[in-house]
């Protein structure tokens, strides 16, 4: 089981040679032929690699704009994952399908770890 988290990033660039999403908090990324990964919008690099725990952009282009969104399923049997992103600079915007009112959607600032809070695996 697992839910949908996009992370939106607008008018951003990356700033080192290999920028990551790291999930943390018991959450995993999940990959399976029914649950895939979204890339969308206009980004500039060589390498794009997932694992369990971490989203890898390698050889980006420093300093380019980035504007598009990042779609992938997650799963957390632990509690509520985290989301911390490296590299970027700019906005970001994390999206969670959320149990609790008002949240499923924060900021994501660049260094910053956030908490899904109500994450929902369905």
């Amino acid at each position: 089981m697992s839910g949908l988290v996009t992370i939106q990033f607008t008018n951003g660039t990356f700033t080192a040679n290999v920028a990551t999403i790291i999930v943390g908090g018991g959450g995993a990324y999940t990959l399976t032929p029914n649950q895939s990964l979204a890339l969308n919008g206009q980004f500039s690099f060589s390498t794009f690699t997932v694992s369990t725990n971490a989203i890898a952009v390698d050889n980006v282009s420093q300093g380019v704009s980035v504007n598009g969104s990042i779609a992938i399923q997650v799963s957390a049997p632990g509690g509520d994952p985290t989301i911390t992103a490296n590299n970027f600079s700019g906005s970001a915007t994390v999206t969670w399908p959320s149990s609790t009112p008002g949240s499923g959607f924060e900021q994501l600032l660049p260094g910053n770890q956030i908490s899904l809070t109500g994450f929902i695996n369905k």
